[in-house]
């Protein structure tokens, strides 16, 4: 039986998991600085009972196909100790809604799905986020690359109606995102500044407080 102590966070996405414009990295080397502070604190350090290791695996211009590309390999290479709970989180979907078919790209979230539950099925996804359009139509990086809140809320709704049914957990704060400023979270209309990966870093985190640990 796998420890419940030993615990290793995969966190697949694209170039927001990747950290762009972030001063500290991303939410993900934000979430991995928590934890390794957590347990650099913790009595008997490094003896002491629990193990958490973060994995920040987002790279540029990532969709769900290029997750399914290397998920395994990734994974599998990362695995060392037989007795760590493997623990996924996606942050995929933004690159999609401009790039591939509504069809697809539910497709892509089973399947994705299916070959995490081979490794744990303690697997959750991040929600799309709002885009700031007076910047993305099309984007500053790529004049054939467009991207819309009314477009990403038609993914977002894919995904939610996927892990529905997969009865997999969404980390959710799209609508509440757009109640607030959240052009102020934004760098570049699309990339989180250092207050939007705060902000997402804190979601994460109290999401997995709740549920993971």
């Amino acid at each position: 039986m796998k420890s419940s102590n030993e615990k290793n966070f995969f966190i697949f996405g694209d170039s927001i998991t990747q950290g762009f414009w972030d001063s500290k990295g991303g939410w993900p080397t934000r979430l991995k600085q928590y934890f390794d502070d957590m347990m650099a604190k913790a009595p008997g350090f490094p003896d002491h009972g629990f193990y958490y290791m973060v994995f920040p695996l987002g790279i540029t211009d990532d969709t769900t196909q290029n997750i399914l590309e290397r998920f395994e390999f990734e994974t599998e290479k990362r695995i060392v100790w037989p007795t760590t709970e493997e623990i996924f989180i996606f942050s995929i979907g933004s690159n999609d809604s401009a790039t591939i078919s509504k069809e697809e790209f539910e497709r892509n979230l089973r399947e994705i799905i299916k070959r995490a539950r081979r490794f744990s099925d303690k697997i959750s996804f991040l929600e799309l986020q709002p885009v700031n359009e007076d910047l993305t139509q099309p984007v500053a990086w790529d004049e054939k690359h467009f991207l819309t809140n009314e477009k990403t809320l038609e993914f977002n709704k894919i995904l939610l109606k996927v892990m529905g049914e997969e009865k997999v957990s969404v980390i959710k704060y799209f609508d509440e995102w757009m109640t607030m400023d959240y052009k102020k979270f934004l760098a570049d209309g699309v990339h989180p500044n250092d207050a939007g990966h705060e902000d997402l870093f804190r979601r994460v985190r109290d999401f997995i407080k709740e549920n993971y640990l």
